[in-house]
C-alpha cells in the first residue's frame, strides 16, 4: 500500500522482510570489506532506492542472488518461492495496519475538528479529507485501494459530496476522482 519513499521504485519490489509470518528470524552476521561498506552506504544514503537501512540492503541482495542461482542451475529446486510467498503476504499486512493506523487517526481528527465546529474547522476537514484521499489513491496494490475507496466514500460521502462546492473540484474529475 506504502509509497515509494521519495524515488521512483515502490518499496515493496525492494522490502524483503526479516521475520516470517511467525515472527521468526535467523541472525547473521558478516564482515565485509570497507570499500564495499562505503559503496553499502552510498546506496542506502542517496534515497534512490527505496532502502531505509542495511539490513533492507543486504536481504534484497541475497534474494535477488537466490533469484539468479535458482534461474541458472535449476537441479537446485526452488529456494525463493516460500520467501516471496511470506514477504508478500508480510508487506500486505504491513502496508493494510499503516493505513489503518492512518484511517483511524483522520477519524479522531476529523470528528475533532466537528466538534470545534465553524468555517475554518470545516476547511481543515476538507484539507484532512484530500490529504488521506491521496494517500489512498497511491495504495500500489489495486484491490486495497478499491476497499479503501469504497470505505472512505461509504463514510465521508457527505464530505465528498460537498467537495466540489468547497473548491475541491479537481480532485473529483482527476483519474483517481472521488467518483
Amino acid at each position: 500500500m506504502g509509497g515509494n519513499n521519495g524515488n521512483k521504485h515502490s518499496h515493496q519490489e525492494f522490502k524483503i522482510n526479516a521475520a516470517d509470518e511467525k515472527g521468526h528470524i535467523e541472525r547473521l552476521q558478516l564482515r565485509v570489506p570497507p570499500q564495499m561498506f562505503s559503496k553499502m552506504q552510498r546506496v542506502v544514503n542517496s534515497k534512490l532506492w527505496p532502502f531505509e537501512n542495511y539490513q533492507e540492503l543486504v536481504r534484497h541482495s541475497i534474494m535477488r542472488e537466490l533469484n539468479w542461482l535458482e534461474s541458472d542451475n535449476p537441479d537446485v529446486g526452488n529456494l525463493t518461492a516460500q520467501v516471496a510467498s511470506i514477504n508478500l503476504m508480510m508487506n500486505e499486512e504491513k502496508e493494510y495496519q499503516t493505513m489503518q493506523d492512518t484511517y483511524e487517526k483522520m477519524q479522531a481528527v476529523f470528528q475533532r475538528n466537528l466538534a470545534i465546529g465553524g468555517d475554518q474547522a470545516r476547511s481543515r476537514n476538507l484539507k484532512l479529507v484530500s490529504d488521506v484521499w491521496g494517500t489512498i489513491c497511491k495504495i500500489d496494490d489495486e484491490f486495497w485501494r478499491d476497499v479503501w475507496k469504497q470505505k472512505f466514500r461509504k463514510e465521508y460521502e457527505k464530505v465528498l459530496d460537498a467537495a466540489p462546492d468547497m473548491g475541491l473540484g479537481e480532485l473529483e474529475d482527476g483519474e483517481d476522482g472521488w467518483g
